[in-house]
């Protein structure tokens, strides 16, 4: 099958550069990381017996997520697989609703950011959809357009109709997999990391603001919990996020045309990031339940794939 795989790669590659605005995965990344991951994919499916196999990748913003998903999701169906890879941004609330949980949370940092928190997502939505994908039955992805309100995002009238059984489901995000820890704990991870502690005290100075997104990640446990992969996509420094971040934006707006400022974007990231060092954290003491993990360069490259 590997014959295959890499003979699938050679038809999508030019399909896979267009669909990201440009991304080109070079022959010798695939060889190394991404060929072994999809055949492991194949071949974990086959092994299970089921469809569809849910694969959730994880990763923090600009690492890659979005093109590995494109990659894969293009080079299964070459192959003959029904195959449809969505993001949890797709499940965002509307920016009205938004805006509502904002206001509830006036004075917390973590929810004046304009989406991207849980709580910020439809996350029963997905859930249904999940479970409507696993029994076969036709469900509808919907369409969030984040250039809407200056780059805050809305939800748009179209969907994405999926129609009978698939053989694969990749779902992508941030948050994929995200744990959930004690609120006691929680000060002294961020301890662990200097560059994380000092975003995570000046956004949460009291240190009661953060029990509010910990408290929205159980609800979105019963997700991951639907998961039959879980892969993480992990920078190997949490510093080169910002710079991700800025060149994903401008990818955006050369498809999109609008977007946010590199200062917006700067202030938009900053209260992920403490979460975002949780399976940083969970990671490097070998205590995140993951089944692979794909450790990344600054170049965007994969350094090294982890196959647990």
């Amino acid at each position: 099958m590997s014959n295959s795989v890499k003979d699938a790669f050679y038809k999508v590659q030019e399909d896979v550069k267009a669909t990201t605005g440009g991304v080109l995965i070079d022959e010798q990344s695939f060889d190394l990381s991404y060929l072994p991951l999809i055949q492991w994919f194949i071949d974990a499916r086959k092994k299970k017996r089921q469809s569809p196999y849910i694969i959730g990748i994880c990763g923090c913003q600009g690492v890659g997520k979005s093109v590995l998903t494109t990659l894969i999701k293009l080079l299964l169906r070459e192959l003959g697989f029904r195959v449809e890879g969505f993001s949890i941004d797709d499940f965002y609330l509307a920016y009205s609703e938004r805006q509502e949980l904002a206001n509830a949370y006036k004075g917390n940092l973590f929810y004046q950011v304009s989406r991207g928190m849980p709580g910020t997502h439809s996350y029963k939505e997905l859930i249904a959809i999940l479970n409507s994908a696993k029994k076969g039955e036709d469900f509808e992805i919907p369409v969030f357009d984040k250039s809407l309100h200056d780059g805050k995002g809305d939800i748009t009238a179209d969907t994405v109709p999926v129609h009978g059984l698939q053989d694969f489901i990749i779902l992508e995000g941030w948050c994929i997999n995200l744990p959930v820890v004690s609120p006691d704990d929680f000060p002294g991870i961020m301890a662990r990391n200097e560059y994380v502690n000092e975003i995570f005290t000046g956004l949460d100075p009291d240190q009661t603001a953060y029990k509010v997104v910990l408290q929205y990640m159980k609800e979105y446990q019963a997700i991951w919990n639907l998961l039959d992969n879980r892969t993480l996509m992990l920078g190997e420094r949490i510093t080169w996020i910002e710079s991700w971040r800025i060149e994903q934006e401008k990818r955006m707006l050369s498809i999109k045309g609008k977007g946010m400022t590199n200062e917006e974007i700067r202030e938009f990231i900053r209260p992920y990031m403490p979460f975002t060092w949780l399976y940083y954290d969970e990671k490097t003491r070998n205590l995140n339940n993951n089944d692979c993990v794909i450790n990344i360069g600054k170049d965007h490259l994969p350094k090294a794939i982890n196959i647990l």
